[in-house]
C-alpha cells in the first residue's frame, strides 16, 4: 500500500487479551506494553510505583534524570474528564517534566476539551494523550512496522476506509483492513502481519475465525481473507439488503387496538412529552451531558404510541420541526441470523433518512460504517453528519422500541453487547447532538444471571429514565370521550360515566373495551347495568381474550401458540412449519402482527395469556362512597337474592344512601345483577357471615392493589403524613380540594380497617402491610380533619419515633 493510500485511511488500535483476565491482569499487561514502548525510545522506565498518597503506572526518566508520569488506561468506555484532572494533579504534585496518557479507548469530548484548554495555557508541562490513531503511529514508527500492501490486488478489493493495528496477548501485531460493501457496511476482513521479521505461528483462515469468535470480535461475522490471497473478489455484497428494519406500525383507526395508536388519536401524557422535549432542548443547548433517554413501564401503557406521537410532532409542529428528528424502529423486527448487522443497518438508515429528508443538508452524502468493531460512529461520513447537527443546532434521535425483545432470546445476547458498546460510545460524544432512545417493559422477568440484568442497571448514570405509568383520571375520561364522540358508539352519557368509573387506568384495556363495545363483542350489561356498576376485573379481560380465540381452528391455535412461545418468529421459519393460509388467517384477524420479516402476537399481554393463561394484575382506583364504619353497619343487615327495593327496605335508608352502599358493595364483593329477576345475587353468601377480622382480611387483598396504596408503599420511609396522602390523591383524581379531603377521610378509614396502614396520630401513619392496630375495628378507623383547635400532633415526635417500627 502506498503512503498516500495509507494516510487516507482511518487508523484504529485494538488490544485483544483473554476475556477471563481480571481487571488487574488487563491493567498489568497494558502497563508492560506501554513500558516497553518507552524503553524502545531510550527512556529509563519503572513500573507500578507507589508514592505517599499516589499510584504511578509508569515512571520515566531521560538522560538528565528529568522524570515523567505515564498513566495507562485499559478501558472499554471513553476516557472521562476526571482521569485527566487526576493526572494533572499527580503531575503537579510530583513536579514532573513530562506527562503522558496512553489509553486503549478515546477521550470523550469533555476530556478532550480539558486537555486542549490545559495545553493552550502557559504550562511548564504539556499533557500528551496517545490513543487510537496516535498509538498506531507511535507503535509503527518505533517498531518499524510494515504498511499493508493492498496495491497489488486493487481490482479485487472494494472500498477500504479503516485499518486496525491489533495487539494480542503474545505481543504480536497484525493489521486488519475492512472492506466495505456497496451497502455501506464492512463485508470482509483482510489480515496482514505488521512485522517483516514475524516469528509467530501462521494461522489458517478458520483459526483466525475461531480466534475472533473466542475473543468476541465482530470480524468473526465477516468473510476473512489472508493478505497473501487477494485474487478473489468478495463474496458478500448484499447482507445489509437482506435485513428488514421495521418502523413502529400504527393502527388503522380509532378502534384498531392491536397496534400503537395513530398520532391523531393519541391522548394525554402531556407531562412526559414536555419532559422529553425539555431534555432534547437541553441537549441542543448543551445544558446536559446525557445522551440516552429511556421510557420504561409495564406493558400496555402506551410507550410505543407515545414514541409514534413524538415522531409525528417532529414533522408537524413548528416548535419542533427542523430542530429535532426522530427515527424510531421496532426491535422485534430483528432476525437472529443477521442480528450482528442489525445495529449497523439502523444507524445507517437513521442518518441516511435524515439526510434524504433534508434534515441534515449534505448533498449527495452517503452514510457508511467503516468498521464492525467499535467505535461505530467514528466513520468519516457519520462524523460529517454529526458536525452538521452540532453546527446547525439540531438533534437526531434514534429510538429502539420494545428493547426487551433482545433480552428474551439467548441467541440475541451478542446483540445486547453491541448495544452496550454503542451506549458507552454515544455517552462519550457529550458535545454531539445525537440521542439514543430506548423503550422497554418492566414487567418481563429477566434472570439475575443474565448479563443484561446487571449491565443495564450499571448504565443508569448514563441515561435519563422516564417512567410511563397508568393514565390519570382525566386521561381516562378524554380517551373514553374520544370513543363516545364516534357516531357508531353508544352515546349514553350514563354508560360513558359508568365505564369511566369502572375501567382501570390502562390505555390498552380502555381501547380494547371501548372497541369491544363498539363491535358488540362485549355485552355492555356485563359491565354496566342500571345502578350496579362493577369495575372491570381480570375475569372480564379473560372473556375478551377468550373471545379472540374462540373462532380459531385447532391448527390456528397451534400456530398462534408457537408464535407466542418463540416470539418474534421469522416468517421463513414459520412457513416451514405451518401452511400459508393458517398464517394469513391469524394476520387477517390481527391476532399476529408482522414486523420486518418477523411475526409476533398483537400484544405482549395477549402473548402472556396464550403462553401461560397469565392475566395482567390490575390496580383499582375506586374510592368508597362512605366510611368503613357506615358501610359495615349496613353490611351486617344485607340479605342475598333481593331486589333493589327489598334491600332499601331491609336497610331502612334513603335512595341516595342505597345508591352509595350498592356502589361499594357491588364493587368490592362477588355479586351480579340478574336482569330477569332484577335481584342482586351474591355468589358466595358465606361472606355475609364473616366477622370483622375476616372482612378486613378479605378487603385487604383488594386494597393492596389500590393505586393510592401502591403510591404509599413506594414511599422510602415506613412513615407517611396526611399531606403526602393528600398529594397522592390530587395526582390521581381531578376533583376540588374539598372533594380530595372527603376522598382522604373515606379511603383512610378503609385502609385502617384492612390493617394496611396504622394510624399513629391525625397526621402521621405507619405502613404496616396488613397488621395495623386498627385492623377490623371500625370504631378506631375514623380520620378526623384537623381544625384550628386540633393539635398539630397528638404525640411528641420523639415518642412517635420511639414506637417505630411497632413491636
Amino acid at each position: 500500500m502506498s503512503d498516500t493510500l495509507y494516510n487516507r485511511l482511518k487508523k484504529k488500535f485494538k488490544v485483544v487479551i483473554p476475556n477471563d483476565w481480571s481487571n488487574k491482569q488487563k491493567g498489568d499487561f497494558w502497563e508492560k506494553v506501554v513500558a516497553d514502548l518507552f524503553r524502545q525510545q531510550g527512556w529509563k522506565v519503572r513500573e507500578n510505583i507507589s508514592i505517599t498518597g499516589m499510584q504511578i503506572d509508569v515512571l520515566i526518566k531521560n538522560d538528565v534524570e528529568e522524570i515523567g508520569l505515564v498513566e495507562c488506561k485499559f478501558h472499554q468506555e471513553k476516557i472521562d474528564a476526571d482521569v485527566i484532572d487526576k493526572l494533572i494533579g499527580k503531575t503537579n504534585r510530583k513536579k514532573a517534566k513530562f506527562s503522558y496518557l496512553l489509553s486503549t479507548s478515546e477521550l470523550n469530548s469533555t476530556a478532550n476539551g480539558i486537555v486542549s484548554e490545559y495545553n493552550n495555557t502557559e504550562q511548564s508541562v504539556k499533557l500528551r494523550c496517545w490513543c487510537g490513531e496516535q498509538l498506531v503511529e507511535k507503535f509503527r514508527n518505533i517498531y518499524n512496522f510494515n504498511i499493508p500492501n493492498l496495491d497489488l490486488a486493487q481490482e479485487n478489493i472494494g472500498d477500504i476506509k479503516t485499518i486496525t493495528l491489533l495487539l494480542n496477548q503474545s505481543k504480536e501485531f497484525y493489521w486488519i483492513a475492512e472492506e466495505i460493501s456497496s451497502q455501506g457496511s464492512p463485508c470482509r476482513a483482510i489480515i496482514f502481519s505488521a512485522s517483516s521479521n514475524f516469528s509467530g505461528s501462521k494461522l489458517t483462515l478458520q483459526e483466525w475465525k475461531d480466534y475472533f469468535v473466542e475473543y468476541q470480535l465482530e470480524w468473526s461475522k465477516l468473510e476473512i481473507v489472508d493478505s497473501s490471497n487477494l485474487t478473489v473478489k468478495t463474496k458478500k455484497n448484499d447482507d445489509l439488503d437482506k435485513i428488514l428494519i421495521s418502523k413502529i406500525t400504527k393502527s388503522d383507526d380509532l378502534y384498531d387496538y392491536h397496534r400503537p395508536s395513530r398520532p391523531e388519536n393519541f391522548i394525554g401524557r402531556e407531562k412526559i412529552k414536555q419532559e422529553f422535549w425539555d431534555f432534547l432542548n437541553n441537549v441542543k443547548t448543551s445544558e446536559t451531558d446525557l445522551r440516552i433517554i429511556c421510557f420504561s413501564g409495564r406493558t400496555g401503557l402506551g410507550k410505543s404510541s407515545l414514541i409514534v406521537k413524538l415522531e409525528e410532532d417532529c414533522s408537524t409542529k413548528l416548535e419542533y420541526k427542523d430542530r429535532f428528528y426522530i427515527y424510531a424502529t421496532d426491535v422485534t423486527s430483528v432476525n437472529e441470523k443477521t442480528a450482528f448487522q442489525f445495529l449497523n443497518k439502523i444507524i445507517i438508515e437513521a442518518f441516511q433518512e435524515a439526510i434524504n429528508k433534508k434534515f441534515i443538508s449534505l448533498s449527495n452524502h452517503k452514510i457508511y460504517i467503516e468498521s464492525v468493531e467499535p467505535p461505530f460512529l467514528e466513520s468519516r461520513s457519520i462524523r460529517e453528519a454529526l458536525d452538521f447537527l452540532k453546527f446547525n443546532n439540531k438533534v437526531l434521535v434514534i429510538f429502539f422500541d420494545q428493547f426487551e425483545t433482545i433480552l428474551s432470546k439467548p441467541s440475541l445476547d451478542h446483540l445486547f453487547l453491541l448495544f452496550e458498546k454503542i451506549v458507552y460510545e454515544v455517552d462519550g460524544l457529550k458535545s454531539d447532538n445525537l440521542v439514543l432512545g430506548f423503550s422497554w417493559r418492566t414487567d418481563m422477568i429477566t434472570s439475575i444471571s443474565h448479563k443484561a440484568y446487571h449491565t443495564w442497571h450499571n448504565l443508569t448514570k448514563f441515561r435519563k429514565d422516564v417512567e410511563v405509568s397508568e393514565f390519570h383520571q382525566e386521561e381516562v375520561k378524554n380517551l373514553i370521550t374520544c370513543f363516545s364522540q364516534e357516531n357508531s358508539f353508544n352515546k349514553s352519557k350514563r354508560n360513558i360515566q359508568s365505564l369511566l368509573k369502572s375501567c382501570p387506568k390502562y390505555p390498552w384495556l380502555i381501547r380494547k373495551i371501548c372497541s369491544a363495545f363498539y363491535s358488540d363483542i362485549l355485552d355492555k350489561s356485563e359491565v354496566i347495568e342500571n345502578n350496579y356498576k362493577k369495575p372491570i376485573t381480570e375475569d372480564d379481560i379473560k372473556k375478551l381474550f377468550d373471545k379472540d380465540l374462540e373462532s380459531l381452528s385447532v391448527e390456528e391455535i397451534e400456530c398462534l401458540k408457537y408464535i407466542a412461545k418463540n416470539s418474534p418468529v421469522n416468517m421463513t421459519n414459520l412457513c416451514e412449519k405451518y401452511k400459508s393460509n393458517i398464517i394469513e388467517n391469524l394476520a387477517d384477524k390481527k391476532l399476529i402482527i408482522r414486523n420486518g420479516s418477523n411475526y409476533k402476537p398483537y400484544w405482549d399481554i395477549f402473548t402472556d395469556y396464550v403462553n401461560h393463561e397469565k392475566l395482567p394484575k390490575l390496580t383499582i382506583n375506586y374510592v368508597p362512597t362512605q366510611t368503613i364504619e357506615n358501610f359495615i353497619s349496613k353490611f351486617r343487615q344485607m340479605k342475598n337474592n333481593k331486589t333493589r327495593q327489598e334491600i332499601r327496605t331491609i336497610l331502612d335508608i334513603s335512595e341516595n344512601s342505597l345508591k352509595g352502599f350498592l356502589s361499594d358493595f357491588t364493587t368490592l364483593f362477588p355479586c351480579e345483577y340478574n336482569r330477569n329477576s332484577k335481584k342482586l345475587i351474591i355468589s358466595n353468601d358465606k361472606i355475609l357471615k364473616f366477622n370483622d377480622d375476616e372482612i378486613a382480611n378479605y378487603l385487604s387483598e383488594q386494597f393492596k392493589s389500590h393505586i393510592i396504596y401502591q403510591k404509599i408503599q413506594r414511599n422510602p420511609s415506613k412513615l407517611i403524613t396526611e399531606a403526602q396522602i393528600t398529594e397522592f390523591l390530587g395526582e390521581e383524581y381531578s376533583v376540588s380540594n374539598t372533594s380530595i379531603k372527603d376522598y382522604r377521610s373515606r379511603l383512610l378509614s378503609w385502609l385502617f380497617f384492612t390493617g394496611l396502614i396504622e394510624k399513629r396520630s391525625n397526621w402521621l401513619f405507619f405502613i404496616s402491610d396488613g397488621n395495623g392496630k386498627q385492623k377490623g375495628k371500625t370504631e378506631d378507623c375514623i380520620f378526623r380533619l384537623k381544625t384550628d383547635k386540633t393539635p398539630i400532633q397528638d404525640l411528641p415526635l420523639l415518642k412517635l419515633l420511639k414506637n417505630y417500627p411497632p413491636s
